[in-house]
């Protein structure tokens, strides 16, 4: 046991992510995505008197630029971090946003130095695509994986679909670790939604052609050719794809467009509130933060079936486009405008199921308990 874990005294936990609170440009979706959401709420939110987290900001690309930006130079600054903050906080574990893919080398090398100081992994799987990307990658990538799995203390699921696999594959009991929104921003009542024309549609994430952004910009404009006024707001960083798309567009009658780019967070949470319904027409996605905030304020929520969405929102709490095309988002749209009790008794559904299941509170004791088992078998 290590010095911090001496009972009565709160565990020292490295949290490894990538950093927050500034703009990257040359990042994808402008350094402002899921994950970087995630280090910014798991730190804030899930210290307590038992733990204390310890921020520890990986490298991202697009970040830096010349020599600084080349994987290499990006692989040796890592290291050199990771073995710094071993070294100065002697953790009682290391807390890894796992992003495996083309990071998995620096996930793998994390797991080695842990391995090497006697300190615990928590690998903390996030995204949808972990499963596909085990079986697609080749031999070099299992053999990374199995190495990490084969030595981290605990393994944290975003997705309930991930648990069979980690049995099956890795002989490894996942623990269920949902995304979460502070409790703060949980509202106490909702504000009504759909209570009279224009249908205010918002879209928030990043603008590329995967989140579905397109069929969501088309899906409005042919709903409101066929008769029923369309507001919609879209919020983040723009892809030239959708930029050039959405400019090249002519004026049609009912629809307005209002294309805010990036912006912070409390403006987003002023937007979820000023909107009926959240729309999310995209083709990858694990529980996404977006679209659970938007179940939060009460929101009707409008989206694919892909990754972890369908088992988060569910058909008691939301819509799903299954035609994932401007056609599809039209009808869907069109299903809520037709009847708004219904959709306002999905959207309470979400609400309530937001505040029972996934706030920091419940999340919080959730890994209090991990944090606590691996304190006691090391």
């Amino acid at each position: 046991m290590t010095a911090a874990a001496v009972p009565g005294e709160r565990l020292r936990v490295l949290l490894f992510g990538p950093p927050y609170g500034q703009s990257i440009p040359r990042g994808a979706g402008g350094g402002t995505g899921g994950y970087t959401r995630n280090m910014e709420v798991y730190e804030r939110q899930l210290a307590s008197d038992e733990v204390e987290l310890i921020p520890l900001f990986h490298t991202v690309r697009g970040q830096d630029s010349g020599i600084k930006a080349l994987f290499p130079v990006r692989f040796a600054i890592d290291f050199l971090r990771m073995v710094r903050a071993l070294l100065r906080h002697r953790p009682d574990a290391v807390h890894c946003l796992a992003r495996y893919h083309e990071a998995l080398p620096r996930e793998a090398l994390l797991a080695a130095l842990c391995r090497v100081f006697g300190t615990p992994l928590v690998y903390d799987i996030k995204a949808p695509l972990f499963i596909d990307a085990y079986r697609a990658r080749g031999r070099a990538y299992r053999f990374l994986v199995d190495r990490i799995m084969s030595s981290t203390a605990a393994v944290l699921a975003e997705g309930q679909l991930y648990l069979p696999f980690l049995k099956s594959q890795f002989g490894r009991d996942g623990v269920l670790f949902p995304n979460f929104v502070p409790d703060a921003e949980v509202p106490e009542t909702i504000v009504p939604r759909l209570m009279g024309d224009p249908l205010r549609v918002l879209f928030v994430g990043f603008c590329h052609p995967n989140k579905g952004v397109i069929e969501a910009f088309d899906g409005c404009r042919r709903l409101a050719a066929q008769g029923v006024a369309v507001h919609l707001t879209v919020i983040g960083a723009e892809t030239p794809e959708f930029a050039n798309h959405a400019d090249s567009q002519p004026p049609i009658a009912g629809f307005v467009c209002d294309r805010r780019g990036r912006q912070p967070h409390e403006e987003v949470r002023a937007a979820l509130d000023a909107h009926d319904v959240f729309c999310l027409p995209s083709r990858s996605e694990g529980h996404s933060n977006a679209v659970t905030e938007a179940m939060m304020s009460g929101m009707v929520v409008a989206c694919s079936r892909v990754g972890l969405l369908e088992p988060v929102v569910e058909e008691r709490g939301g819509y799903f486009i299954d035609e994932l095309s401007a056609d599809g988002v039209a009808a869907t749209l069109a299903a809520i405008h037709r009847d708004p009790s219904e959709a306002r008794r999905r959207g309470q559904f979400a609400y309530d199921k937001v505040r029972r299941e996934f706030t920091a509170s419940v999340a919080r004791a959730r890994i209090a308990c991990v944090y606590r088992d691996i304190a006691r078998k090391h």
